[in-house]
């Protein structure tokens, strides 16, 4: 859809057509992606108050708080930013939130991978803290470990 946008031959209805279908089945897509985010955030919360992974893993909801930021921010951080283009906003504070942002469709795009790297460096910090010091607590298999010798 993205390559297809940019490359058709606008006097073609037949490719103009297509080109319609294609950004109406990304917009469902999106919003599919957008609801399996939420119900797999509630999914790791649920799972992560089963007897058994509080006891195999503690705190297990702390430390997949960065999962689930990841899961959130995902599919729906870039809907947000498109929605605050100057294209897209055009009545009431959110045009003048635009008019003050002033971000094209390219702008919101670049932005929006730009934090998702902040983002992700927040996860990698959030799960060192998370998960630092339980390397012993954790048990997943039992508690009789035979170490490997040289072979």
């Amino acid at each position: 859809i993205a390559f297809s946008g940019h490359h058709i031959d606008k006097a073609d209805a037949q490719q103009v057509a297509l080109l319609a279908k294609g950004e109406a089945a990304q917009k469902t897509v999106g919003l599919i992606a957008s609801v399996l985010s939420l119900l797999c955030t509630y999914n790791m919360l649920v799972v992560c108050k089963l007897p058994y992974m509080k006891s195999a893993l503690g705190n297990a909801s702390m430390k997949f708080n960065g999962t689930k930021i990841l899961l959130l921010l995902g599919p729906n951080q870039l809907k947000i930013l498109l929605s605050l283009t100057t294209d897209a906003a055009t009545v009431g504070p959110k045009k003048q939130l635009a008019s003050l942002l002033d971000l094209s469709t390219e702008r919101a795009m670049l932005l929006h991978s730009s934090l998702l790297s902040f983002e992700c460096l927040a996860v990698v910090i959030l799960n060192f803290v998370s998960w630092r010091g339980n390397a012993e607590q954790i048990h997943m298999y039992g508690d009789h470990y035979e170490e490997l010798g040289d072979k």
